[in-house]
């Protein structure tokens, strides 16, 4: 898991209880989106019942919330959380785009990893002794 935020922001005590939760499905807004594959948008946590971060989020100046899928194929690999100081009206032409922008990022990723796969065969086949292979 990795965070960024623009460089005038500063939440510590929320980035460190974002980077050491893990969600379960169905639970807080990454859960949701995990269990369901869908986007989802939070106009304003402060009176969302179901983000367990609402205090941290609040002390740190946040309101709104949105968070997509990331999927390889139909594989679910992970959710990408967005968070702002202003309250905005759910658009659900941006959520469709997102969800998109989601398979898209998924299949780069799988793309670097069979790229990766390609490049160990490479090497494996070009110096079998790397793999600890011997011709005995």
């Amino acid at each position: 898991m990795d965070t960024w935020n623009a460089p005038k922001f500063s939440a510590p005590e929320f980035v460190e209880a974002t980077t050491q939760s893990a969600f379960a499905p169905s639970t807080g807004l990454p859960g949701r989106v995990w269990s369901s594959r869908k986007a989802f948008w939070v106009p304003d946590l402060v009176v969302d019942d179901h983000f367990l971060r609402a205090e941290l989020a609040v002390s740190a100046g946040l309101h709104g919330a949105l968070a997509f899928p990331i999927m390889r194929g139909d594989e679910m690999i992970g959710v990408m959380e967005f968070f702002s100081k202003r309250i905005y009206t759910p658009d659900d032409e941006l959520l469709s785009l997102l969800t998109a922008l989601g398979a898209q990022i998924g299949s780069f990723i799988e793309r670097e990893r069979m790229a990766d796969q390609l490049a160990l065969y490479a090497t494996l086949t070009e110096k079998p002794e790397a793999a600890g292979v011997t011709s005995e």
